[in-house]
């Protein structure tokens, strides 16, 4: 009904993504959670709700972020301002931990679990999602990856991939397997010759140093475009006589 309804007010939307939420948190449905609470907070002005409500909502954000199976990039949580509500509280590590597996990096997200492991251990979810997490990381890590390269460096070797995602490397094959199924990447994996060749990678929301690649990933397409149309204008006159 609220769908077929064109004229819906934010506050009603806004009480309706709420509702949906809370009832899909006694469900323990985390996707669901997670995408009914960011809508909640589309409709809802920041500033009406008071510094705790924002640290529950940030908190069980993130919590549902970090255990939900099909969630695999974060920018749109990391970006939103509910997240420093969560600056100088038990709960700061989350965005941090955040942040880590948005990106793949492997080395901040061990550094951050061996540093606050009593307060991670303090969630049983966590705790019980320990696999999970490593595997979101690891996929994290090889959209990275895909990322920090030239489109016409996109046939990445195996050995790459294990050193780069942090996993052994008879375990390569299935990582690439699962990133495939979840259609986060696609491409075509040469089992013989032990690469793959991505021709696509899910986007997500881009830190400045990400931005800062596209920009040199962009300067370099640019010369080599240049330098083929300088190529042709050179030989086009051979071309027609």
């Amino acid at each position: 009904m609220i769908d077929a309804c064109d004229d819906a007010s934010d506050l009603t939307l806004s009480y309706f993504y709420k509702l949906c939420a809370t009832f899909q948190k006694k469900k323990e449905s985390p996707p669901e959670f997670y995408r009914s609470t960011l809508q909640y907070l589309t409709y809802t002005p920041i500033d009406t709700l008071d510094k705790n409500e924002q640290c529950e909502i940030a908190r069980d954000l993130c919590l549902a972020a970090f255990v939900a199976e099909t969630i695999f990039t974060f920018g749109e949580l990391i970006q939103h301002p509910v997240l420093s509500s969560l600056d100088g509280t038990e709960f700061a590590w989350m965005p941090s931990m955040l942040k880590a597996l948005n990106v793949g990096n492997i080395t901040d997200y061990d550094t951050l679990c061996a540093a606050e492991a009593g307060k991670i251990g303090g969630f049983p979810i966590m705790l019980s999602n320990q696999a999970l997490l490593r595997q979101k990381l690891s996929i994290a890590a090889l959209i990275e990856l895909i990322f920090q390269r030239k489109a016409d460096q996109r046939l990445i070797p195996f050995a790459n991939i294990a050193s780069g995602c942090g996993v052994p490397a008879d375990q390569v094959e299935l990582l690439l397997i699962k990133a495939l199924s979840l259609k986060l990447i696609r491409g075509t994996i040469d089992e013989v010759d032990q690469n793959i060749n991505i021709t696509w990678a899910i986007p997500h929301a881009l830190d400045m140093a990400q931005i800062a690649v596209m920009k040199d990933n962009i300067g370099d397409w640019r010369t080599k475009t240049e330098g083929t149309m300088k190529f042709v204008e050179d030989e086009s006159p051979e071309l027609f006589t």
